[in-house]
């Protein structure tokens, strides 16, 4: 799969409409996932990786009939957070432990070492918090091209009831980055 993944377009996208029901309302995503699955089955064929994959999926992401995902569609889906603006991933986090890690300026530091920068980052913590009680809002985004992204998939995603299923899967997929 990986090697037409690369080089097939159309296949390319149609696999990465997948990963697009995360901006799907909850209780729709069953039935557009059974679309996608199919669909991949009849343009793509019915090979055992195919068959793999769409088992993985149903049982991680969608479930069964009458058997629940291992991650429940409310736990991963992306459409409400997305409209009200708000992160969807912990790449604020990861952020922090990378600018973090780059102060410490080593992986094992000494007890003292670490004391010492948790403590200037107590101060810079502090200051934050001093700007965010003076009013001060803080950019949502940290480069200017992320929240144009943003800005662009929510206007897709504010025309879900307007679009088709896979119109809609095929604009969003556009905004998933693996």
């Amino acid at each position: 799969m990986g090697t037409r993944y690369a080089s097939d377009v159309a296949y390319n996208v149609h696999l990465r409409k997948f990963s697009a029901l995360a901006f799907c309302e909850e209780h729709d995503v069953p039935v557009r996932y059974a679309q996608l699955a199919s669909q991949l089955l009849d343009k793509f064929g019915t090979f055992t990786a195919h068959e793999d994959f769409l088992e993985y999926f149903e049982n991680t992401w969608v479930g069964w009939t009458r058997r629940n995902p291992r991650f429940e569609v409310s736990m991963w889906n992306c459409k409400a957070v997305t409209e009200l603006e708000l992160p969807r991933t912990n790449n604020s986090v990861e952020s922090w432990h990378n600018a973090f890690q780059g102060v410490m300026g080593m992986q094992h530091p000494d007890v003292y070492k670490l004391l010492d920068r948790l403590l200037d980052e107590q101060v810079r913590v502090k200051a934050i918090c001093a700007k965010l009680a003076a009013g001060e809002v803080p950019p949502l985004y940290s480069r200017k091209e992320y929240a144009a992204k943003n800005r662009q998939l929510i206007s897709i995603i504010v025309m879900y009831d307007v679009m088709n299923a896979d119109e809609y899967l095929e604009a969003c997929c556009h905004y998933v980055i693996f």
